[in-house]
């Protein structure tokens, strides 16, 4: 279902624990293995479609609306990853995304799906983006990857007390 890095290409990642099986090859994050067995999550993260942003960003918040409700259909536990900066975009762009990630957030926070907001720990944060400004380095996968660990643990930890 996903690529290398844990993502597709046709729109919000739909995947049962993409990025922790890639981080330590196990098919269990190590938050998973310390509450028994695996748990069945689903993460959506921002196609590339929100690259640009131009006028689309009722699109945009459609595709994870759907992504988040398909991931729910399966039986799984949603978690989305929010858009995260560009660093060569422009302020108009930042303030549509900024836009975006605080409805996506209430939303999320109003339908019992947790949310990750990784803006601030990307923001001007160079170390954090390969040469294009766009993708993640090394570090900034690492650290994304660490954030979208502690957001599944919560989630998962929540929903076996419910």
């Amino acid at each position: 279902e996903c690529d290398s890095g844990g993502r597709n290409s046709s729109g919000p990642i739909e995947s049962d624990r993409c990025t922790s099986e890639r981080r330590n090859g196990s098919g269990k994050s190590s938050q998973a293995k310390s509450l028994g067995k695996s748990p069945k999550v689903g993460v959506t993260h921002p196609p590339d479609k929100s690259r640009s942003l131009d006028g689309r960003s009722e699109e945009l918040i459609r595709l994870y609306r759907q992504a988040l409700d398909k991931i729910r259909k399966r039986g799984a536990v949603p978690v989305m990853c929010g858009i995260l900066p560009r660093l060569s975009q422009s302020s108009e762009w930042w303030s549509r995304a900024i836009g975006v990630n605080a409805r996506m957030e209430v939303f999320c926070r109003e339908n019992n799906i947790g949310f990750i907001d990784g803006w601030d720990h990307f923001t001007s944060r160079k170390h954090m983006y390969a040469r294009d400004g766009v993708h993640l380095s090394n570090s900034g996968v690492s650290v994304l990857a660490g954030m979208i660990d502690r957001e599944i643990y919560s989630c998962t930890a929540v929903a076996k007390h419910l």
